[in-house]
């Protein structure tokens, strides 16, 4: 599978609202998943293309640019 297909589907079933939960297991779940996520993301070729993937499946208002380059390492 192509590296771009698995992020798409990582970033598709992603609990974009799992910080909201009363549930530390289902935060620990999506800390988990977030760091797969940026590991894979910091595979890819072009990491431009990669943070560009991820701001086109975060919700809106849920995105902080800045952290999301910083852990990509992309400049702030």
């Amino acid at each position: 599978m192509k590296i771009e297909t698995k992020l798409i589907n990582l970033l598709e079933n992603y609990d974009w609202y799992a910080f909201m939960s009363d549930d530390a297991s289902v935060d620990k779940r999506a800390q988990d998943q977030y760091k797969v996520i940026i590991n894979l993301m910091k595979e890819f070729p072009n990491r431009e293309n990669a943070y560009d993937l991820y701001m086109q499946h975060c919700p809106i208002g849920l995105a902080a640019p800045s952290i999301i380059r910083r852990d990509i390492g992309l400049q702030v």
